[in-house]
């Protein structure tokens, strides 16, 4: 009889869990690829839900009413870049042949410049220096005193840049989506 049994027993029992792990190894690694396959079929899923709801969809027509695209593929190069005359004799030819091509693009698009045209409107197409500063400006608005220095701003710009024709004043574009703060501005309640 051996003095030791329980090592017998040990080696024994080391020796089954060593093939049991062998025999268990493809099952657990086939069960890792059952939950992988799982997870990636959700995420698929999930996304097409995303992707093919109505949330996402245009509400209006992507192609115009009358069934003709305004705007198909850019044109060739050499349809748009037009090389002056090499004779000035023949500028007065050039520049026909121009605004023929010019009325040709403007009937193609169904150009309409009504807008263009109205009254109240006019001074736009006298302004040839635009600004654009936010809101916030520090040459805009002093902060410490709560209020907008628009004499001091066009004073220090004017002497700066030159004369100013309009100033577009951009009061949402840093909060634009994140919050409604920009309600907020000063003299804006």
């Amino acid at each position: 009889m051996d003095p030791l049994p329980h090592h017998t027993m040990a080696a024994s029992s080391d020796e089954d869990n060593h093939v049991l792990n062998r025999c268990l190894k493809p099952m657990r690694h086939a069960a890792r690829l059952r939950c992988s396959l799982c997870a990636a079929i959700v995420v698929v899923l999930v996304t097409s839900q995303i992707l093919l709801s109505d949330e996402w969809r245009a509400r209006h027509s992507l192609i115009s009413p009358s069934g003709v695209m305004n705007l198909p593929e850019p044109p060739a190069p050499e349809e748009v870049f037009f090389a002056g005359p090499q004779n000035p004799a023949d500028t007065a030819t050039w520049l026909g042949g121009l605004k023929t091509w010019r009325a040709d693009r403007l009937m193609h698009l169904r150009y309409h410049d009504g807008q263009y045209r109205r009254p109240e409107l006019a001074w736009d197409q006298h302004v040839f220096s635009q600004l654009q500063l936010l809101i916030w400006d520090r040459s805009f608005f002093d902060a410490e005193q709560g209020e907008y220095t628009i004499d001091r701003f066009l004073t220090e710009t004017e002497q700066r840049i030159g004369p100013i024709d309009a100033v577009l004043i951009w009061h949402v574009y840093p909060n634009l989506g994140a919050d409604d703060r920009f309600r907020c501005v000063v003299g804006m309640e």
